[in-house]
C-alpha cells in the first residue's frame, strides 16, 4: 500500500505540476512579450537577456512546483488530514483537495508527457549522431574558409578551437559541439554564395 500510495503521490504532483505550468507558462510568456516590445530599440544582446531569463523561469517553474507538492511534509499531511503551510499563502488543503481529484487523467497526462519527452531525446541524440558523422566522414577543410573564420574570429573575438568545415550532405549552416565546436557550411552556400555573405554566416553561427 505504501508504495502504491508513494506511485500516486508521485503522479499527482507530476500532473497537477504540468497542469499549473499552463497558466504559469502563459503569464512569463506575457511578461515576455511586455518586456520584448519594452526593449524594441534596445540593444540584441538586452533582448537575448530577457530571453534566457524567460527559459529559465520556464524551467525552473514545474519543478518548484513538483516539489511544493510532492514534498515529504505535503505527503504526511495528505495521509494524516492535517493541514500545513508549504508555501507562503498556499497550504496542503489546497493540494489535498487536487489529491482527492480521481488519479486516471492525472496518470494519462503524465505517460504521454513522459513519452513526447522521450520521442524529443530520440530525435535530439539521432539528429546529433547524423551531424557527427558528415562532421567526421563526409565533409572536407578549405583553406579559404578557415581564413575566413580566423579573421571573423579575430573581429568578435571568439573562442579558440572553433573549427569549420564544408560539406554537400547538408542544406543549411550548421554549429555542432559543446567543446569542440564546428561549423557545418553547405558546399552550395560556399560556392554561390559572395563572400561578404559567407562572413556574416559565420560571424551569425560563432
Amino acid at each position: 500500500m505504501n508504495l502504491i500510495a508513494a506511485h500516486h503521490s508521485w503522479v499527482q504532483a507530476l500532473g497537477w505540476s504540468l497542469v499549473h505550468f499552463l497558466w504559469q507558462g502563459a503569464l512569463v510568456g506575457i511578461l515576455f512579450a511586455l518586456m520584448r516590445g519594452m526593449l524594441a530599440n534596445e540593444r540584441s544582446s538586452a533582448r537575448y537577456l530577457i530571453g534566457l531569463t524567460a527559459m529559465v523561469i520556464l524551467a525552473v517553474c514545474p519543478l518548484l512546483t513538483f516539489f511544493a507538492i510532492w514534498s515529504p511534509a505535503s505527503n504526511a499531511s495528505f495521509a494524516m488530514g492535517e493541514v500545513i503551510e508549504v508555501v507562503p499563502g498556499l497550504s496542503t488543503s489546497t493540494f489535498a483537495a487536487e489529491s482527492a481529484m480521481p488519479i486516471g487523467w492525472l496518470s494519462l497526462l503524465v505517460a504521454g508527457w513522459m513519452s513526447g519527452v522521450l520521442l524529443m531525446i530520440w530525435r535530439a541524440v539521432y539528429q546529433w549522431r547524423a551531424l557527427e558523422r558528415i562532421a567526421s566522414r563526409l565533409a572536407w577543410r578549405e583553406a579559404e574558409i578557415e581564413e575566413m573564420l580566423i579573421r571573423v574570429g579575430q573581429r568578435f573575438r571568439s573562442l579558440p578551437g572553433v573549427r569549420v568545415l564544408v560539406s554537400a550532405n547538408i542544406d543549411t549552416p550548421t554549429l555542432i559541439g559543446w567543446f569542440k565546436p564546428v561549423i557545418l557550411l553547405p558546399a552550395a552556400v560556399v560556392i554561390g554564395f559572395p563572400r561578404e555573405q559567407l562572413e556574416l554566416i559565420l560571424a551569425h553561427e560563432l
